[in-house]
């Protein structure tokens, strides 16, 4: 058994990462799930499965295996072996150092090598006198559906694995291509910052969100940043493939992950907030989250107010969870909004009790002029009054 080499194996055990296999009466081997073939789901494989395998690895401690065909396809016995044969190198094992291609493996070195031939599962080359095997898996790091266009191609590799007694490497484009586009990842996420503006098209929906294509990476736009109408799927908000602009709100450059938010949410009723409501009001609403403050109620026009704990009940409310219930429907009144803040503040007190402060008239103080002299105001006192001549 070499790398390279196509076998049946029996599946004896399974768990959600990893399959055991069964290649003989005394050898057992790992299949991990990544390892799987391309649209094979771990689910679907049961103990007792014969499948077609090709060896990534063999030393005499551990057999790491890649399942390429369905179970009992028909495989020409030999054929990796027969293919590696003729291009066994003619170099003696004392020509080859070694010493230099641990140095290579350990250092993670780039080097070039021409494909030669392609086989069931990878392809095949020499190099420094050594047999090398290429899975299809490390050839690229995207499903590759034809293996006959890397044939004669000059490509950039790695190795893997090093076997001294069969002089034969394991070698992988994979681990380059993806080194270079976490690169560029990272270079792309250094150039951008939180609150830039960007067009991108949308790439896919899911329950939670849509995924936009943003040239390097793919962002993710959350239901919540997708429309005012939370009730509507994300695929009903946006289509795949339609340009939107969009404004970054967090980014990740650990994890390669950018949150974004749609410049303008969609169904913003906002908008259209004068023609909708005004102070005074009354409406019906649907609790939808409570909080130790208050109570946030869902109007028909899919705009949240908030019932502060004060305006609840004309009783004092210690615990809001006593008086409502989250999906409770509520008879509301507007005691304000703030269209700036997009804020709508609600009351539930019944409408003889609230009573909103009018503006008070204030009372101006005028002084009036007094038109008068001493005479006028002592005359009576003066009319007795007789002076030496």
């Amino acid at each position: 058994m070499e790398a390279g080499n196509i076998i049946k194996v029996e599946v004896i055990q399974k768990n959600e990462d990893n399959l055991l296999l069964k290649v003989d009466e005394n050898v057992e081997a790992i299949m991990k799930k990544d390892q799987i073939k391309e649209g094979v789901d771990i689910n679907d494989i049961n103990v007792g499965d014969v499948l077609e395998a090709q060896i990534l690895k063999f030393t005499e401690g551990e057999i790491l295996l890649t399942q390429l065909y369905e179970a009992n396809e028909e495989v020409k016995e030999n054929e990796v072996e027969e293919v590696e044969r003729k291009e066994a190198p003619k170099e003696s094992a004392p020509g080859i150092n070694f010493d230099e291609i641990k140095n290579e493996l350990e250092t993670k070195k780039e080097i070039k090598v021409v494909v030669k031939n392609v086989v069931k599962g990878g392809v095949t080359t020499t190099y420094k006198g050594l047999r090398a095997f290429i899975p299809a898996s490390l050839l690229s790091d995207n499903f590759i559906k034809d293996l006959n266009e890397y044939k004669d191609k000059e490509i950039d590799v790695i190795i893997k694995e090093i076997d001294e007694k069969k002089k034969s490497v394991v070698l992988s484009a994979k681990d380059i291509l993806i080194k270079k586009k976490n690169e560029e990842i990272d270079n792309y996420l250094n150039s951008i910052s939180v609150g830039d503006e960007i067009k991108c098209k949308v790439k896919s929906t899911t329950d939670f969100g849509a995924f936009v294509d943003m040239g390097k990476v793919d962002g993710l736009i959350h239901i919540s940043e997708l429309s005012f109408n939370k009730d509507k799927a994300p695929k009903d908000v946006v289509e795949v493939g339609e340009e939107v602009e969009v404004v970054v709100t967090k980014i990740n450059k650990e994890k390669k992950k950018v949150s974004l938010k749609l410049k303008e949410l969609k169904d913003d009723p906002w908008k259209d907030i004068d023609n909708l409501h005004k102070r005074g009001d009354e409406l019906k609403g649907v609790v939808t989250s409570i909080m130790d403050f208050g109570a946030f109620v869902k109007l028909e026009s899919n705009i949240e107010g908030l019932v502060h704990i004060s305006q609840i009940s004309n009783e004092r409310v210690e615990k809001i969870e006593d008086v409502l219930k989250v999906g409770q429907e509520v008879d509301v009144r507007i005691i304000s909004i703030d269209k700036d803040k997009k804020k709508i503040s609600l009351s539930m007190k019944p409408k003889k009790e609230y009573k909103p402060k009018e503006k008070e008239e204030e009372f101006v103080y005028e002084p009036q002029r007094i038109e008068t002299t001493i005479g006028s105001l002592f005359k009576d006192k003066f009319k007795d009054l007789k002076f030496d001549e």
